[in-house]
């Protein structure tokens, strides 16, 4: 008797002790901020991004349509060091023009090839908009625990996960806040704005079997005044950025463009890009 007792306080205390550690489990929370750490800590990276930004503007009450699609595609490696190398292929549309740019970082210069033209800059004086790793950066963010509390990572049959959750739009200045400004910016084009609200914000978040990000996806919705006085212009942007990474965790090769060392240095405001 005394022996059944026993057993079954080890079964109680292991069911006990299971419903407390969720029996080794990991939360969602943990499945993908470690994800997101995982792949932040990457040293070479193959990657996509594509942002898409779906516009309507109120001119003399009829809402006139404008799509900016944006694509770079990125090779790095030796992000974790002081000097990494990175090779940057951009294309977008706008007004039905397509615009493409191909771009080289090797120590302090980024060499672009774009409208004819091939240059050599400084890159500390083009800022983030043609830094793809802080663009990427920027939008892989890690999420709050208390967005993923009752969020649930669905498995698939190749053994990643799917993670679907809202982010509220009190949040999204917080989480997204270089990414909102480079597409407000970029609907603006430099006009003041006012009046701006923003939508909640649906994010996507695929982890690999080997524990990497291989999506984050991000969309949301805002509504703003561009310009002043009578040349103030409504506006309504929807905003889909998704950022895909190819094999993540294999070495990748950077490969510099032929000649490159032979381009010609110019300041960052001689750059018409």
């Amino acid at each position: 008797m005394k022996k059944k007792l026993q057993i079954i306080s080890w079964i109680i205390g292991l069911v006990m002790l299971c419903s407390l550690i969720s029996c080794g489990e990991p939360t969602t929370f943990e499945i993908v901020n470690d994800a997101i750490i995982k792949t932040q800590q990457l040293d070479s990276m193959q990657a996509t991004t594509e942002l898409n930004m779906d516009m309507k503007m109120n001119l003399f009450g009829i809402k006139v349509p404008m799509e900016i699609p944006i694509k770079m595609d990125i090779k790095a490696s030796g992000l974790q060091s002081e000097n990494p190398v990175m090779n940057m292929g951009m294309s977008f549309e706008i007004i039905g023009q397509e615009i493409a740019m191909d771009a080289y970082l090797e120590d302090e210069y980024l060499y672009m090839d774009a409208l004819g033209e091939r240059v050599k800059v400084k890159a500390a004086d083009m800022g983030s908009m043609y830094d793809a790793r802080a663009q990427i950066e920027g939008t892989l963010q890690q999420i709050p625990e208390e967005l993923l509390t009752d969020i649930v990572a669905h498995e698939k049959s190749d053994g990643s996960k799917a993670v679907e959750l809202t982010v509220p739009a009190e949040q999204l200045q917080t989480l997204y806040g270089e990414l909102l400004g480079a597409v407000q910016g970029t609907a603006a084009e430099g006009s003041p704005v006012s009046d701006l609200v923003i939508s909640d914000a649906e994010v996507e978040v695929i982890i690999d079997a080997e524990g990497y990000v291989s999506l984050y996806a991000l969309t949301f919705e805002f509504e703003m005044t561009v310009g002043e006085g009578d040349e103030a212009v409504d506006c309504e942007v929807e905003v889909e950025m998704k950022v895909t990474y190819k094999n993540p965790g294999q070495p990748v090769t950077v490969t510099p463009p032929e000649g490159y060392q032979d381009y010609p240095e110019v300041d960052a405001d001689e750059v018409g890009i």
